[in-house]
This record gives structure tokens, sequence and C-alpha cells, in this order.
């Protein structure tokens, strides 16, 4: 049995989606949002006055998100979602140091990897 705060919430996006004028309203939220980050750098040894740093850094992110779909027709929800997402990116960086001067860059990874899970359907309720 769906509690008074449940009922309560789907007529009114039901009723957003009248006012509107639509006969599909989606809602969601951001469940979990994380972000790590990290950087590393060294120095190549000097050879003949001649050297060098490298650099990486790394960010990482992790979404959570859920949302459910009504048919505003009949006021039902037609499926509810929870779905993670992964994202993360690296980009490597160095710098030549010569008796001619220095010369540096930083590079971003060509491709970030995204990974989204199965999303997850919870029964609709009627």
């Amino acid at each position: 049995m769906r509690s008074r705060w449940k009922i309560w919430t789907a007529r009114r996006r039901v009723a957003i989606g009248r006012e509107q004028k639509v006969d599909l309203v989606f809602v969601g939220t951001v469940l979990e949002a994380r972000t790590q980050e990290s950087n590393k750098s060294g120095w190549i040894p000097s050879i003949k006055g001649q050297s060098g740093s490298v650099s990486v850094h790394r960010v990482k992110a992790t979404v959570t998100l859920q949302g459910e779909l009504y048919e505003v027709a009949s006021g039902k929800r037609i499926f509810s979602v929870r779905v993670t997402g992964n994202d993360s990116n690296n980009a490597l960086g160095g710098t030549a140091y010569t008796t001619f001067g220095a010369w540096g860059t930083t590079t971003t990874a060509p491709s970030s990897t995204r990974r989204w899970a199965k999303p997850y359907r919870r029964p609709s309720s009627t």
C-alpha cells in the first residue's frame, strides 16, 4: 500500500503534466554524485644539464540517477528506473628543460571511459 505522500506526489506530477498539456511526465533526481581527483608528478634525472618533469592528472566521477515516467491521461506510473554512471579522464603533462629553454605541454586522454550500469526497473504499482 502506498503512503499518502507517494499518492500526493504521483497526483501532483500528473497534474503538472496536465497543466503543461503533455502526454508523459518524467520526474527524476540525483541520488548520489561523487568525484575523485588525483595529481602525481615527478622529475626525470638530469643528464648534461638537460632534465624534464612529468605529471598525471586523473578525475573519476560517479552519478546515480532515479526517475519515474507517468502517463498523464491515466495517471499511472509507466516505469521507474535507477541507473549509475561512471566516467574517468586522465591528462598527461610534461616539460623539458634544456640549455636553450623549456618546453611543456599537457594533453587530455583521447577518450574518456563511460560506463552505465543496466537500469533497475521497479515494478509499477497500480
